[in-house]
């Protein structure tokens, strides 16, 4: 990365930015790892504390560390590579990556559709429908909330169920017999709002991605209607492009990050 530099040198801030961006790359500090004190910093390097501070916050900033509940900060473990063309669960995904996930439950309850869901499950204003909101877990860590509106036609007494699994689409699987696809995926970036931010161990409007996905059966009946909020340095785009038509056989990856 480019450091800012005066007739000097670099500035201390980018400066010592540069440095701890060099030790966690050489792996000198671990994924998860937490670094030093804001005050050993200080001292170490022989700068004001507000100038550690600005080097510590352009670093989480680029998603390269964060803040945990005031305990100190810890280096950003490995983002979670994101394909939103292939049908695969999050729970799935993650385990091919060598990763950890988990699902806390917050709310399962049998509602009924509103407007925006109505029109996304293709059921009637008021036709039941079960929410679900959970918090997903990487290695512990929260990464975002999901939560999920989904058909009571296709899926009866789903909320019954939801505390018990990590991966509902192995629940809708195995219990309901349905295997999703997704019909589509919109995302854009968008600030945590207080409840989210503090689901996601995150401040209130820090940086997000807000990404919303309709699932289908495989007679393309609309069942699961999802909004997530993610942490922004958590998440990874990786899309499969066909490059040259099919006779190439030829694919690229197109890869985002969300700094």
């Amino acid at each position: 990365m480019s450091q800012i530099v005066n007739e000097m040198g670099p500035l201390p801030a980018a400066k010592l930015r540069a440095a701890m961006e060099a030790d966690i790359a050489a792996g000198r500090v671990a994924s998860g790892g937490r670094l030093p004190s804001e005050r050993s910093l200080s001292d170490q390097h022989g700068m004001h504390r507000i100038t550690v501070q600005k080097a510590l916050g352009q670093l989480e900033a680029e998603g390269m560390i964060y803040r945990q509940d005031r305990s100190g900060w810890y280096v950003s473990p490995p983002r979670f590579l994101y394909d939103p063309a292939a049908d695969v669960s999050f729970t799935e995904n993650a385990v091919r990556q060598g990763r950890t996930p988990g699902s806390v439950l917050l709310l399962a309850e049998e509602t009924v559709a509103g407007d925006a869901t109505a029109a996304a499950l293709d059921v009637p204003h008021g036709a039941p429908v079960t929410r679900l909101r959970r918090v997903r877990t990487l290695e512990d860590r929260p990464a975002f909330v999901e939560e999920s509106h989904v058909s009571s036609a296709c899926c009866p007494g789903l909320a019954e169920h939801a505390a018990t699994v990590v991966s509902l689409a192995a629940l809708y699987r195995d219990r309901f017999g349905i295997t999703l696809r997704r019909r589509w995926v919109r995302m854009h970036l968008a600030a945590l709002r207080r409840e989210e931010a503090s689901h996601l161990r995150s401040a209130p409007g820090a940086p997000g991605l807000l990404l919303t996905r309709l699932s289908c059966d495989a007679h393309d009946r609309p069942v699961s209607y999802d909004r997530e909020y993610w942490r922004h340095d958590a998440l990874e785009l990786v899309v499969q492009v066909a490059a040259g038509g099919p006779a190439t056989a030829q694919r690229h990856q197109v890869v985002t990050r969300l700094d």
